[in-house]
């Protein structure tokens, strides 16, 4: 099967910063619609597993008093990405672990494991949702979540990143590809993680009335409140690296491939002048660690590069210690995360959200993906002056006040599923007329 090479836009993977930005839509407070005895909005949500950075909107869509909602999700892969978080921190959640059927399989030189979940229409029947919210992109669950909502006539909501910018789909990929855009084009709403999945939904020819920007953001709120509960921590994390009069470089995620962690320690080791008095701590954990360690062994940066592991409980105290958060390949919810605690960011092309948040050159830089020189030539900038990191930082702050902020994100979000449910019951009424 011939490749595919999906571009959702001009300099799509060269230039972020160039990329259309869309604003929100949805009407601001959110205008629930009429239901019978103005009940709440039964929700079905689907996804894949019940991801730890999801579960804080999973919660806030929860326990929003408009919507009853039932998460459904599959037994994941332990020890993977696909992984469900613990149950303690699914506490308060209705959620729902199916019976799964999955595998794990290589196609354009990527991992993937293909999972699917028969019961998922019966545990539909015993529900009965007014809306279903889907993740995008897992197609088997997906093509039946559609052959529910045809049958008794129910509203999807497509909650997607669109496409990642430039990828190549050959083999079973381009057949998977091809089924997940059938299938998406048949929802109802489409709600993006950002104006790069907007710009996507509109080239694909969905009206813009039922494209909803959410501009994906961490719980900005929840981060507030973790930042006072760990900055105890961070003098006796300053004086363990032996921090003083150091600045502090941090990139924050998994150490897998995609994410590039071994460019940054490179260009990190190139950075000459620029790199006196200056560390670089690196908080994950993965499958590449091992080799980021070695490597760090090679170039003999010995105590210049410290790796944490993974740090889930108080990793707001490593974003106190930050001047500046470096992001050289895959990534998102870190930009967001970084900003609310007043950093700036140097991104690579993540989940679409860089072009929504970073204004090149005001509050960070966009940089092509897994770029050495790039990098170089962006954190020599921005570590020209400690001045200008600061205000940097602050304009990281403006946009999150204005826009980048988990109350319009939940806002957007709810005016799409509200909008799928008013759009199915107004097609209910015109047929009952024609009838």
């Amino acid at each position: 099967m011939s490749a595919e090479v999906v571009n959702t836009g001009p300099n799509s993977s060269e230039s972020p910063e160039l990329f259309p930005r869309h604003d929100r839509h949805g009407p601001y407070p959110a205008e629930f619609p009429d239901t019978p005895n103005g009940r709440p909005l039964r929700v079905a949500l689907v996804y894949a597993v019940c991801y730890r950075y999801r579960i804080p909107i999973f919660r806030l869509l929860s326990s929003h008093p408009t919507l009853d909602v039932r998460v459904m999700v599959s037994s994941g892969v332990p020890g993977t990405k696909l992984s469900n978080a613990p149950e303690s921190e699914r506490s308060g959640l209705d959620v729902r672990i199916l019976w799964t059927l999955g595998k794990k399989a290589m196609s354009t030189g990527r991992s993937a494991v293909i999972f699917c979940n028969p019961t998922l229409p019966f545990h539909l029947l015993k529900f009965k949702p007014d809306v279903i919210l889907i993740q995008g992109s897992i197609v088997p669950n997906n093509i039946l979540v559609w052959l529910y909502a045809v049958i008794f006539r129910k509203p999807i909501v497509w909650w997607s990143l669109g496409v990642v910018r430039g990828r190549e789909f050959r083999g079973f990929a381009a057949l998977n590809r091809r089924l997940t855009k059938w299938i998406e084009k048949k929802s109802t709403v489409f709600v993006g993680y950002s104006s790069v999945a907007i710009d996507y939904f509109l080239r694909q020819g969905y009206p813009r009335d039922r494209c909803f920007n959410l501009i994906n953001v961490v719980n900005t709120n929840l981060v507030a409140q973790q930042m006072k509960e760990a900055e105890h921590r961070v003098p006796e994390l300053r004086k363990r690296y032996r921090l003083d009069g150091q600045r502090v470089l941090l990139f924050v995620g998994g150490l897998t491939d995609t994410k590039g962690v071994d460019v940054l320690v490179r260009a990190y080791e190139r950075l000459g002048q620029a790199r006196e008095n200056t560390k670089l701590i690196i908080v994950g954990d993965g499958p590449e660690r091992q080799n980021i360690e070695q490597l760090v062994k090679e170039l003999g940066l010995g105590d210049q590069v410290i790796l944490t592991g993974a740090v889930y409980e108080g990793v707001s105290a490593y974003f106190q210690l930050a001047d500046l958060v470096v992001l050289p390949g895959t990534g998102g919810l870190a930009i967001s995360e970084a900003m609310v605690h007043g950093l700036p960011v140097i991104s690579s092309v993540g989940d679409g959200v860089e072009v929504d948040l970073i204004d090149d050159g005001e509050n960070g830089f966009h940089v092509p993906p897994l770029d050495e020189e790039a990098l170089i030539d962006k954190m020599t900038i921005s570590l020209s002056s400690n001045e200008r990191l600061k205000k940097m930082g602050e304009h990281s702050l403006r946009i999150v006040r204005e826009k980048a902020n988990i109350d319009q994100y939940l806002n957007e979000m709810l005016a799409g599923i509200y909008h799928a449910y008013e759009l199915k019951q107004r097609r209910s009424r015109r047929q009952s007329k024609a009838i």
